[in-house]
């Protein structure tokens, strides 16, 4: 049959933590079995009944004698069982029937102990000698609560009653700190102990003393002897970790402050001794004191004669100098002991002052750079100078002296010394003088160039030289500016030399920056600089003819000054009576002869011509040479000369084809006189083009102005000259190639 007795169960289970004023959910349950659903009852194989209920106890009503007879019950899934009815004493009293949940069993319903049990159940949470008819409740923790225990209790109508178990509660709380006291007094050099006491539930974790910003893990703060940098304020703090049977966990703490004031006796810190005064002014000196508490006496005396706190004369004399003595006392009383008495005394020697004087021998001194310098600083003062110091400083210990082992010219310059002293008068409190005398330090060094420079060292003829020479010394230097061997230029008693001037082609070369001064036996010191002037050449001289051909003529000249190198020679020439003037292909120097030879070719025979020429470098052309005259030999491979004969080795052979190459020329040469400007005019830039490959954008350019102002002076000096045809010239010039190279 079922289980009539109730099983109780309060939960949460025993024990329970939890933190004071926390609050706890408590529920009791009964477990029963009252879901049988439909009971049958057969007697005698018949249904008398059929009950549906979800009770674990059927009752039968209004039984009588008729009744008393086996029944056969049926509960839950057709498991039955036979029973015998119950309670027939009174046949007007109510007949019970239980079933049991497992397979059929006969016996009586009260059978080993099971009691039947009805639907209702009355519940009964017990809190000591509380009750409170209910199954579940709210309770809010205090922590004098800590310790009880509660228990729930079920009954039914059948009087049936079960208790739970017993549940334990542990209220938690934290810290509370009850051991201190707010100020503890005690005087210098006892001990003092402090100890932090706190009642917790738990107990404290972790208690700590905070004192000064240091931390002190210990609920025990002890000084063996305590000073009065022990004074001030300290705090502490108490830890607990509460962990409730719901898993929270939290931190209770608690923090108290107290104040230790440590009690100590006068010390007289001012005035100092000695006391410095100045005569004839007043004396007026405080005894000033610190103690804990404050001194509550303070007093002078000199010579058995007492002053008041205060020991004042309004004139002071030399008659007053002399000890006098300050006298402080306080009374202490700890919180603990005796009071005690605690006095201090302090002599002051009392002197007369004067200010600071300061004394040197001379106002400058001349130093020879790398020599020593020491200078003395005398003082009289009285007291004795509590500071002396030059500025700017030396190199000596002694702060009287301005010394240095080996000067440099780094140090010249002012210098001071100055003096102090403090006196103390009477009014007015403190007094400090102060006296500076300066000197003048003169650091004497040889001349030494710092630079020698020209704002450009490539220049053309007749633009502007500019040079710049600037010299450290002291004294001041004789500058001097020379080219080579020459005297340009010369200062005295300065520091720069500068200096302009238009130059030539002759204003090349190296010029050199010298200085000297007094100190060094006058030894000069020079620096160079490298100038280039960029030149046109001079006019070739000596221009004349070597030898004439047939149909050619041979010049000699000699070059001119070079300008800037190289340089090449143009040759122009004409037929007389012709106006225009012809240019032969341009020659270039050859440096390791002193004349210069050049045939022109392509002449013709038994012919008068005129000849002149001019030179040209990057820079620009020289003027023209004087116009010669000339003409060609009038016979086929004879060769005459002005000078040495040169005799060609197949001068016949050349001569014939010279001839032939003429006559084939002239058949068309109106038409080569027609191009014979355009090719003239090729070949000359083909030579500015050799020429400028060899300058700079800046050469180029010059170059380009005077090789147009050149032209320009060949179309005035001739309006009709015209070049002859490129054409004869090239063929001639191959001609003669050919022939020599034959």
């Amino acid at each position: 049959m079922a289980n009539a007795i109730p099983t109780v169960t309060l939960s949460p289970s025993s024990p329970v933590y939890i933190t004071d004023w926390g609050i706890l959910n408590l529920t009791c349950s009964v477990d029963q079995d009252v879901g049988l659903g439909s009971v049958l009852f057969r007697r005698f194989g018949h249904l008398v009944i059929q009950i549906n209920t979800s009770m674990s106890a059927c009752m039968y009503h209004k039984a009588d004698s008729a009744d008393t007879y086996r029944y056969n019950v049926t509960c839950h899934q057709n498991r039955t069982f036979t029973m015998l009815q119950q309670g027939f004493n009174n046949s007007d009293r109510d007949t019970t029937w239980s079933c049991e949940m497992v397979s059929a069993h006969n016996g009586p319903c009260n059978e080993s102990g099971n009691l039947c049990i009805s639907q209702n159940v009355t519940v009964l949470m017990v809190f000591g000698q509380l009750f409170f008819t209910t199954g579940s409740m709210l309770y809010t923790a205090q922590r004098y609560d800590n310790g009880m225990t509660l228990a729930c209790e079920a009954y039914n109508g059948f009087g049936s009653t079960q208790r739970s178990d017993n549940l334990k509660l542990i209220i938690y709380h934290p810290p509370t700190i009850c051991s201190l006291q707010s100020v503890y007094r005690v005087i210098e050099k006892q001990t003092l102990n402090l100890t932090c006491q706190a009642n917790s539930n738990p107990q404290p974790s972790h208690i700590s003393w905070f004192p000064s910003g240091e931390v002190y893990s210990t609920s025990i703060l002890y000084f063996n002897s305590v000073s009065r940098n022990n004074s001030g304020n300290y705090t502490c703090t108490a830890l607990n970790n509460m962990t409730s049977t719901d898993g929270v966990q939290r931190t209770g703490s608690d923090t108290k402050w107290i104040e230790v004031d440590v009690l100590y006796p006068p010390f007289i810190f001012s005035p100092t001794s000695p006391y410095k005064v100045i005569e004839y002014e007043t004396l007026d000196v405080t005894c000033q004191v610190i103690g804990n508490p404050t001194p509550d006496k303070i007093f002078w005396s000199s010579s058995g004669e007492a002053y008041f706190s205060r020991l004042y004369f309004k004139s002071v004399t030399r008659n007053n100098s002399g000890n006098y003595t300050c006298t402080a006392r306080n009374i202490m009383t700890p919180g603990v002991g005796a009071p005690q008495i605690g006095s201090d005394t302090r002599q002051i020697e009392y002197t007369v002052t004067d200010p600071a004087t300061v004394f040197v021998q001379t106002e400058v001194y001349k130093v020879i750079e790398n020599h020593t310098l020491d200078v003395p600083c005398q003082i009289f003062s009285n007291p004795p100078p509590d500071q002396i110091f030059w500025f700017p400083s030396g190199e000596a210990s002694d702060p009287s002296r301005l010394y240095f082992k080996s000067v440099s010219r780094n140090n010249s310059g002012n210098y001071s010394c100055t003096a102090r002293n403090t006196m103390t008068p009477s009014v007015g409190g403190q007094q400090k003088s102060s006296d500076t005398r300066e000197i003048a330090v003169d650091i004497l060094y040889p001349s030494a160039i710092t630079e020698f420079t020209a704002k450009d060292n490539e220049l053309f003829e007749n633009s502007s030289l500019q040079l710049q020479c600037r010299v450290d010394s002291n004294p001041y230097s004789v500058i001097s500016l020379y080219h080579g061997d020459n005297l340009k230029f010369r200062v005295q008693d300065t520091y720069e030399l500068k200096y302009t001037s238009t130059v030539g082609c002759l204003d090349a070369g190296i010029y050199t920056c010298r200085a000297n001064n007094s100190l060094m036996n006058g030894d000069t010191v020079s620096a160079d600089a490298h100038i280039k002037v960029l030149c046109k050449p001079g006019i070739p001289t000596e221009f004349e003819i070597n030898g004439r051909a047939h149909d050619s003529v041979t010049l000699e000249w000699t070059p001119g000054f070079p300008g800037s190198n190289p340089q090449y020679f143009f040759i122009e020439y004409r037929r007389l009576p012709d106006v225009k003037w012809l240019t032969a292909s341009p020659a270039s120097e050859d440096t390791n002869l002193k004349k210069q030879y050049y045939t022109v070719y392509g002449l013709q025979q038994e012919t008068s011509y005129e000849f002149q020429m001019f030179a040209i470098n990057k820079v620009g052309p020289s003027a023209y040479t004087n116009v010669i005259n000339g003409t060609t030999s009038g016979i086929i491979g004879e060769y005459k000369t002005n000078s040495t004969p040169i005799v060609p080795l197949v001068g016949g052979v050349l001569g014939a084809i010279a001839v032939a190459v003429i006559v084939i020329v002239a058949s068309n040469f109106g038409k080569r006189r027609g191009c014979c400007k355009k090719n003239s005019t090729k070949l000359e830039d083909n030579l500015g083009n050799d020429v400028l490959s060899s300058a700079s954008r800046t050469d180029q350019e010059y170059l380009n102005m005077h090789q147009i102002d050149h032209k320009q002076s060949n179309i005035n000096k001739t309006a009709d000259q015209e070049l002859t045809g490129t054409t004869l010239v090239i063929a001639m010039t191959f001609c003669i190639s050919m022939l020599t190279l034959t």
